[in-house]
């Protein structure tokens, strides 16, 4: 088969590949359908040991329907504060957490999203999302903060 537009004829046409598709959640329910369905999984308000048990899970579901996901599909969504958190802010994330110390999951500062980043490694993750839980003001703010961050977070990086 060809396809032609005007004069323009390309054969064969192009084979686009599907993207890969990334789930989240932390029930039962989510980590079967990750295992069923997914590439990979980004969890995120999850602790290091929260997040190993739910790959394992993964891995576990995932072998019973005959999948093997990639462990390099293993990753989070890491909320942090360089600055104070609203007290609205904290109010609802520990009535989310339901028993996890928002300190356990949110780092305040540079040094303790980095010192969190390594437990992540420390238990098998390889992909990471910051998100920050203020945003800051001001186009220079944002450049600040972000160098800020890869200077201290890259070099993380294997």
């Amino acid at each position: 088969k060809h396809f032609t537009l005007d004069s323009v004829r390309v054969e064969p046409k192009p084979l686009q590949q599907l993207p890969e598709v990334w789930l989240g959640g932390v029930g039962p329910k989510e980590l079967q359908r990750v295992a069923r369905l997914a590439e990979g999984w980004l969890p995120s308000f999850v602790t290091p040991e929260a997040a190993a048990a739910g790959w394992a899970d993964i891995a576990s579901h995932a072998a019973t329907v005959g999948r093997v996901i990639d462990p390099e599909h293993f990753g989070v969504v890491i909320p942090y504060t360089l600055r104070p958190l609203p007290q609205a802010v904290v109010d609802g994330m520990q009535r989310r957490l339901a028993g996890v110390a928002l300190e356990a999951v949110v780092p305040h500062g540079v040094d303790e999203t980095k010192e969190l980043l390594r437990r992540f490694i420390g238990v098998g993750a390889s992909k990471f999302v910051l998100l920050p839980m203020v945003a800051p003001n001001s186009a220079e703010e944002w450049i600040t903060e972000m160098s800020t961050l890869a200077e201290s977070l890259l070099p993380l990086q294997t």
